[in-house]
């Protein structure tokens, strides 16, 4: 594990200078500039056609919250929902 002010120029291959003056240029951190309420998220409730609507037009993944407490529960992806699919599917064709 790094420690707090340990240099990661040796895995980047860029130089000890160039590296000052981009932590210069950009002190900030990523989490200062997300916002959770412009996450494209839904809940464990969404249905399932939802849930691709909103994977094709935001792209892949995307956060699955619980409504109440905003935790974050899981993830579904592109792959994620193709397996959830064909498995409804293969249940379906067993059950006729």
């Amino acid at each position: 594990m790094l420690d707090e002010g340990q240099s990661l120029d040796f895995a980047a291959g860029i130089g000890p200078v160039l590296s000052s003056r981009l932590q210069k240029l950009f002190p900030s951190r990523v989490g200062d500039h997300v916002s959770s309420d412009a996450a494209i998220k839904i809940t464990p409730n969404t249905h399932i056609w939802e849930a691709l609507r909103i994977l094709t037009k935001y792209g892949s993944p995307i956060a699955i919250v619980h409504a109440e407490s905003g935790r974050l529960e899981g993830l579904i992806s592109d792959q994620s929902a193709i397996e959830t699919l064909l498995k409804i599917e293969a249940d379906e064709a067993e059950m006729n």
